[in-house]
């Protein structure tokens, strides 16, 4: 008995589900530029977006999502009892400052959320 393929996902649902984590556990981080001028190769710090999730479940849809916008998920991390997928670099924070707009989300928690070019 062969198992049914999943439908793939579509980016309409993606790019809700990711909005939604997002708003609901996730936080972003941007680097310091003064700081990263003055210290250099010292100051490693990059763009991230981090999303807390509660279970597995999640943690594979959001990978899901993420590969939706090809985006590469980095390794995922326990931290409270919770699962934290990270996606890293200036493509993923442009992708997901432009799904935010899209969907009108408006959240002080989201103000360093701003296309990089």
């Amino acid at each position: 008995m062969t198992m049914a393929r999943p439908k793939p996902l579509r980016e309409g649902d993606a790019a809700a589900c990711l909005v939604m984590m997002l708003t609901r556990s996730g936080c972003v981080r941007v680097p310091n530029v003064d700081r990263r001028q003055q210290e250099n190769q010292l100051y490693k710090k990059g763009y991230e977006i981090r999303l807390r999730l509660r279970d597995d479940e999640e943690l594979k849809q959001v990978r899901d999502c993420l590969k939706v916008f090809g985006l590469k998920p980095g390794k995922p991390y326990a931290h409270g009892g919770q699962v934290v997928q990270v996606a890293y670099g200036k493509e993923a924070l442009n992708i997901f400052a432009d799904l935010v707009k899209q969907a009108g989300v408006k959240s002080p928690k989201l103000s360093k959320l701003k296309r990089i070019s």
